[in-house]
């Protein structure tokens, strides 16, 4: 854990005069930033703006988030490419710290393009910083307006939004866009959700711009008319405003250019996984362990399950390192573990959903090391066998979900695998299913097998659909083959375990938990026994 004080910034992003690499239109610009300092000297990526097509000055809407550390060179690299859909190209790249950025509040430098090596310009980018502003507020709005002028000669008008937030400095700073809505002069934008941190700094009487353009495909979009508000007027019920063009606004019997009316303006609380932890909610893990006959027996050299007394084999590692650090938050540090897909001596069939420790009332072992102790212990009384089916093993960590109080506790299934899932339809249907319960599912792919399956599991294009369609409420899967970190299981277990705060906000807003944050005390007011302080207590 890194102790080293930071402040939370975030990036905005613009491009002026950029090099245009299409034949026939304008580049569609992106931005892409890595970082790297001396603790982590190998660039990663760190944040990228969304496309802006056929524009050669963008003006980015997507901020980028970073911890700024003031004792440490964060070196950023800003790459702009044209992305066709398919391929990038390189419009050019600018190199600075975050430390430089910081202290000039506003940089504007030139791109350049390292594989020509001329020194010539290839545009401008513009970055901007500010430091963010901690507030839970989520401002959910939805606009329209009316009237707008017409400014298409064949048609109406194609309007769109660019909401901007003015600073201090009279500086407008890019933080929402609206689609365009074709044709028409009455248009109504969709709803959209927006930090109040990214808004408005969380500072409800910050200036806001709100421009409406009308699109053009074959030229440069039109001015509209822009109205000037801030958040506290957009949340007064019935808020209309009027757009005004500031090319029309000094003719005679000029009023506006159209109304813009605001149908629904709301502001809610957002809660961080911190919030949730500080609140009271607890993890419980849960093992499941696939003993079918392609893992191989215990005593071959070459099975995934061989025991050895001087190294792990990759399901003790991959136990060893997901369960460690989820075991930081459970108080009770008692787990359920079972086996699948082999033959226990004790029960005398295939069974494939078998607890380790022999007891079906009480399938609970304490600790980390504990669960490797009972592996061990088992493996010899286990005979190998199959199929490999994840249904018994969902369903049974389904019901202990069900069993617990809402927002109380969150479980998390650790299923380690080595072969292709033979009951895929089934599972659809119960990931679906279990979606609506607080649960994630992290599967673990070890040895060298196909994993194409488990992957259709872990639906990162968007939510998993089963065979039925039936969607799933909330992504509740992450596989990751072990291979893909070479072994390594503090790799593994930290990308495995990179999506569960994510998971979990997500299951806790979807069913209105608010967390009861225990209140601060003040440092003066902490008293430190003398009895229990290690500390010399005539040092300053």
């Amino acid at each position: 854990m890194d102790q080293r004080l930071c402040t939370r910034v975030q990036l905005f992003i613009s491009g002026r005069s950029l090099k245009d690499l299409d034949v026939w239109s304008k580049s569609d610009p992106i931005c892409v930033i890595s970082m790297h300092d001396n603790h982590n000297p190998s660039p990663i990526e760190v944040g990228r703006t969304e496309v802006i097509q056929n524009n050669l000055n963008p003006n980015w809407t997507t901020s980028i988030p970073l911890d700024y550390y003031f004792e440490v060179q964060q070196h950023l690299n800003f790459t702009v490419y044209d992305y066709d859909g398919r391929n990038y190209e390189t419009i050019g790249t600018y190199e600075t710290t975050l430390g430089y950025i910081v202290g000039k509040g506003t940089a504007i430098e030139d791109l350049h393009d390292k594989r020509h090596n001329d020194g010539r310009s290839r545009g401008k980018i513009i970055i901007r910083v500010e430091e963010i502003k901690f507030s839970r507020d989520i401002i959910f709005m939805q606009l329209c307006a009316h009237h707008v002028d017409k400014m298409d000669t064949f048609g109406k008008s194609d309007p769109f939004l660019f909401i901007y937030r003015i600073r201090e400095n009279g500086e407008a700073i890019k933080v929402w866009s609206t689609e365009v809505i074709k044709n028409t002069l009455d248009p109504m934008w969709k709803p959209f959700e927006i930090p109040s941190e990214k808004l408005c700094g969380g500072n409800e009487f910050v200036t806001l711009r709100i421009e409406c353009w009308d699109w053009d495909s074959n030229s440069s979009n039109d001015l509209i008319g822009y109205c000037s508000t801030n958040l506290h007027d957009l949340l007064q019920p019935g808020c209309q405003l009027p757009i005004i063009n500031p090319d029309k606004k000094n003719k005679k019997k000029y009023t506006n250019s159209g109304v813009l009316e605001v149908l629904q303006c709301t502001k809610r609380k957002v809660y961080s996984f911190i919030d949730y932890l500080r609140g009271g909610t607890q993890f419980t893990m849960m093992v499941a362990i696939d003993f079918t006959g392609s893992n191989g027996d215990y005593t071959d050299r070459n099975s995934l399950h061989y025991l050895s007394n001087n190294a792990q084999n990759e399901y003790e590692r991959a136990m060893w390192a997901v369960g460690s650090i989820l075991d930081n938050y459970d108080m009770s540090k008692m787990y359920p573990v079972f086996g699948f897909g082999g033959k226990p001596d004790w029960i005398g069939k295939v069974d494939h959903c078998f607890p380790l420790n022999g007891n079906p009332q009480n399938p609970f072992i304490f600790g980390i090391p504990g669960i490797l102790q009972a592996y061990h212990e088992t493996l010899p009384r286990v005979h190998l066998s199959g199929p490999t089916l994840f249904q018994h093993v969902i369903r049974n960590a389904m019901n202990i979900a069900q069993s617990t109080p809402p927002g109380q506790f969150y479980h998390v299934l650790l299923l380690m695998t080595d072969g292709e899932i033979h009951d895929m339809d089934i599972t659809l249907s119960l990931i679906v299913q279990a979606s609506q319960l607080p649960l994630s599912i992290i599967i673990v792919g070890l040895g060298n097998e196909d994993f194409r399956n488990m992957e259709i599991l872990d639906c990162d294009t968007g939510l998993l659909r089963d065979r039925e369609g039936r969607q799933a409420s909330r992504d509740i899967v992450q596989f990751v083959p072990f291979r893909k970190f070479g072994g390594n299981p503090y790799l593994l277990a930290q990308e495995v375990l990179a999506e569960i705060p994510k998971q979990i906000t997500d299951y806790m807003q979807r069913i209105g938990h608010i967390p009861i944050l225990p209140e601060e005390v003040p440092l003066e007011n902490i008293a430190v026994s003398s009895s229990s302080s290690s500390f010399n207590q005539t040092d300053p």
